[in-house]
């Protein structure tokens, strides 16, 4: 999902440069706020700026590179969507972004199978039968 190694704040990136300087907040809102007027070049910037560290936060998230893929490309249309609502009063830009993607990544996830009950518990044994009758249901095994 990242672009082609570029230069970023006056150094060289290459692709062994894996932990470049984050973006700041001061630029993050100005992308943001560009966005949410319809700047596609603010969103572009934006997507260079973020999409390493989102996706490999989608990427923690998930656990699985294919779904945390899929919820990066669809936290990023949902920041295109909601740029006009980000507020810096309540949250910082990258806490924002963070938010959407995580949102995204969980929704990504696959459901968790229904934990197994037994069947509820017979009344008290009738006086005639004093003996354990074998279950009719099949009992999952663990």
């Amino acid at each position: 999902m990242s672009r082609p190694a570029s230069h970023h704040r006056g150094h060289h990136r290459t692709a062994v440069d894996t932990h470049p300087s984050p973006p700041s907040d001061a630029a993050l809102v100005e992308h943001l706020t560009r966005c949410g007027q319809g700047d596609p070049r603010a969103f572009a910037r934006l997507y260079d700026a973020t999409a390493d560290r989102l996706l490999h936060l989608a990427l923690l998230v998930t656990q699985d590179r294919a779904r945390s893929e899929v919820a990066t490309v669809a936290a990023y249309v949902d920041i295109w969507r909601r740029a006009p609502t980000f507020d810096l009063t309540r949250s910082s830009p990258m806490s924002w972004l963070m938010g959407v993607v995580c949102d995204h990544a969980r929704a990504v996830q696959p459901r968790a199978s229904p934990v197994w009950e037994p069947p509820s518990v017979p009344a008290a044994p009738d006086s005639r039968s004093s003996r354990l009758e074998r279950p009719t249901h099949a009992v999952p095994s663990s």
